[in-house]
């Protein structure tokens, strides 16, 4: 859950999570399944082989759009000048994690997907703080 994807934004909802703390735990809970109210509840709407099976993590194929569709991204984001001069990592390396991965040589990643939140956090935090401290108080729409 670090970087992962997460998709539980329906159990998010105040409502919905008082709702399931005030639930007693045979609701929740029956011999090693979890989930139970959920399982009973699409039980007509799902698979019994789905209903029943072990949690299963979620793929995404970063390590193939680095390579292709993301390489453009992945090299005007990590390799600008902008993250090179930030001074968290040294340029050489992290030149060559893009460069093992992009030629196939090795799988980086993993690491360069969080170098590449990271980057993206910084320009959207670090940097915009910096500009708007900066900046005269606007006092139009923009």
């Amino acid at each position: 859950m670090a970087y992962g994807l997460e998709c539980r934004s329906p159990f998010l909802d105040h409502q919905v999570a008082d709702l399931a703390t005030s639930m007693p735990l045979n609701y929740k809970l029956k011999g090693r399944y979890g989930k139970q109210i959920l399982r009973d509840t699409f039980a007509d709407l799902i698979p019994e082989p789905i209903l029943q099976r072990s949690k299963m993590g979620f793929g995404v194929p970063v390590d193939h759009w680095f390579r292709n569709e993301l390489k453009p991204l992945l090299h005007d984001v990590l390799l600008s000048e902008r993250a090179m001069s930030r001074g968290y990592f040294e340029p050489a390396k992290i030149q060559r994690l893009v460069e093992e991965h992009t030629t196939g040589l090795r799988d980086h990643s993993k690491h360069l997907w969080a170098l590449l939140v990271l980057e993206v956090w910084c320009r959207m935090f670090i940097d915009a703080s910096a500009v708007s401290a900066t900046r005269p108080a606007s006092h139009g729409v923009f």
